[in-house]
């Protein structure tokens, strides 16, 4: 049993990456691109919540929706 559901764990890693990037601002980033850093953040909380190694499949996953997040911001703001 997982702690979160696979939509919850996208969403999550997406705000976290969102926040750690773009509204922290802090000088220290691990990674500067909004995709990477919600890849980790997706693996990282999906790795918490329970799902094992079926965790390694939400890199991509997060990967795929930051960067239609990048997309999102940098055409409409």
């Amino acid at each position: 049993m997982t702690l979160m559901n696979k939509h919850e764990v996208i969403l999550t890693a997406l705000a976290c990456a969102f926040s750690w990037l773009q509204v922290n601002r802090i000088n220290y980033r691990p990674f500067n691109c909004l995709m990477c850093m919600s890849g980790w953040c997706a693996l990282i909380i999906a790795a918490f919540a329970g799902y094992g190694l079926y965790a390694l499949l939400f890199f991509p996953l997060g990967i795929f929706a930051g960067a239609m997040l990048e997309g999102v911001i940098m055409k409409y703001l």
